[in-house]
């Protein structure tokens, strides 16, 4: 990944669990566009976009099991997709939906729970296209 796509985009991961202990991941930063795929001790997150204007693809994978996901996505700060739901969630923004954004985030924020009833709260984000 280049200097440039580090300092474009973040991930921020934090966990808090009903034991009130927090964990705080911060990988290197990156753009959605071509390929952005972020690593940490508690999964993955990645984003696709193949150029400027184009949909972007993207998808949350955590390293353990979880029994729910509550989500936002946003392009900038216009909301443009939610979900409730018990697998790991991946989805397509719209080119319509990024289009005239470039240069702005997409965010995929929210939480998930686990079989222990821990808290995974995500917010995670890349520059689009």
């Amino acid at each position: 990944m280049s200097g440039a796509n580090r300092i474009t985009a973040a991930l921020v991961l934090v966990a808090a669990t009903t034991a009130a202990c927090a964990v705080a991941a911060s990988p290197p930063r990156g753009n959605c566009s071509p390929t952005y795929e972020v690593r940490s001790g508690l999964g993955s997150f990645s984003a696709q976009q193949p150029g400027p204007g184009a949909p972007v693809d993207w998808g949350l994978y955590p390293d353990y099991p979880a029994i729910r996901f509550d989500l936002q996505v946003y392009v900038g700060s216009r909301l443009v997709d939610e979900r409730k739901q018990t697998t790991p969630p991946h989805g397509t923004v719209r080119a319509e939906d990024v289009a005239g954004r470039s240069g702005q985030d997409l965010t995929v924020a929210g939480r998930l729970l686990d079989g222990k009833h821990n808290t995974l709260e995500f917010h995670l984000e890349c520059v689009i296209a």
